[in-house]
């Protein structure tokens, strides 16, 4: 008897490992025969998911497992389909991205540094993982994650990612495919900093604990951002915006998220934008230079007003320091008493 799975949508949210659990269980043996398209999602998830699978293979070594990319397999998804002794195949209209992990996080210099650590480790354990499967050497795969790299169909295969290739009759656009799984990810990415703005780094670590020890690699982080990708290639930005629906609907079952996803991406671009330009026009910093280039930049780097506030309020309160100090004794005293609101940030 073969058990199917199904792991559609992002990880930690459409797929969790409690429902990954209890499909487990109700297998009691049984080969796996898993289904997977996902944009990526939780690191701490994620992990536990393939831990669970691991664990799977390991309590039942006669089981057979079989897994099938349907449709975009990138990040932690990538990552789990990685599992040792899992024969793997792939649609030759698939799109696989592996690419270093990241996250966001709060603290001083002690727990931003060891936030830092935790990811270098990450980032080796994907690189030994997809290493393993595909036969490549550890730092070639170092190179190709802090590159963001893609594969398409025959590709994967090619590239060793993916064990045999299933075919079909259909006419294949790799540049659509790739743009569109790239406007999918930013997706996801913006729905992680809406529900899960700071992993829980004391259970990731009991999780990285189960897996084999690491050293640390060189990081770099290279993601392009939505409007880069429109303004470098608008061509490919319209492609996979206008079929994102019909290839969601060919590759997974949630064919509706997929549509639903690259609005949300498009909504959230235009969100970031109008947001950073009201901000721009607000009269209390029209006069402030440092504050004007400031905005701009973030507009060009993809950065949202919240990434900035605090930027913008040390420049205040720095022209204020220099306001007070530059002025006669009763007009300081005009500037500390001001309630106008014109020095908030």
């Amino acid at each position: 008897m073969t058990k199917e799975l199904v792991l559609a949508g992002d990880v930690g949210w459409e797929i969790n490992p409690e429902a990954v659990r209890e499909e487990l269980a109700s297998a009691a043996g049984e080969s796996l025969d898993i289904k997977i398209v996902s944009p990526g999602g939780s690191v701490y998830d994620g992990i536990e998911i393939y831990n669970i699978l691991r664990d799977y293979t390991a309590s039942f070594p006669t089981a057979k497992i079989t897994i099938t990319m349907q449709g975009q397999v990138m990040s932690m998804m990538a990552y789990i389909s990685t599992l040792p002794a899992a024969h793997v195949k792939a649609y030759d209209n698939a799109v696989y991205m592996i690419h270093n992990p990241w996250t966001m996080a709060i603290g001083d210099y002690a727990e931003l540094r060891k936030t830092a650590d935790v990811l270098e480790g990450l980032a080796n354990l994907s690189a030994e993982a997809h290493a393993r499967k595909s036969g490549k050497s550890i730092q070639e795969i170092k190179t190709l994650l802090e590159a963001e790299t893609y594969y398409f169909g025959k590709e994967i295969v090619e590239a060793g990612f993916a064990d045999e290739l299933i075919e079909s009759k259909e006419d294949l656009n790799r540049d659509s495919a790739v743009a569109t799984t790239k406007v999918l990810h930013t997706a996801s990415i913006n729905a992680i900093k809406k529900k899960d703005s700071n992993l829980d780094f004391k259970a990731l670590e009991k999780l990285v604990s189960r897996l084999d020890k690491y050293n640390k690699p060189k990081q770099q982080e290279t993601e392009m951002d939505l409007t880069e990708f429109k303004q470098k290639h608008p061509e490919l930005y319209k492609i996979a915006v206008t079929e994102g629906k019909a290839l969601g609907e060919k590759q997974a079952k949630d064919g509706d998220a997929s549509q639903k996803a690259i609005k949300e991406a498009v909504q959230a671009e235009k969100d970031r934008v109008s947001g950073l330009m009201a901000l721009q026009a607000d009269k209390k910093y029209q006069d402030i230079e440092e504050v004007s280039e400031l905005i701009a930049s973030a507009i060009k780097k993809g950065k949202a007003e919240s990434d900035i506030r605090s930027e913008i309020a040390d420049i205040v309160l720095a022209k204020f320091e220099d306001m007070k100090l530059g002025a006669p004794l009763g007009l300081q005293k005009a500037i500390i008493n001001d309630d106008s609101g014109a020095y908030e940030a």
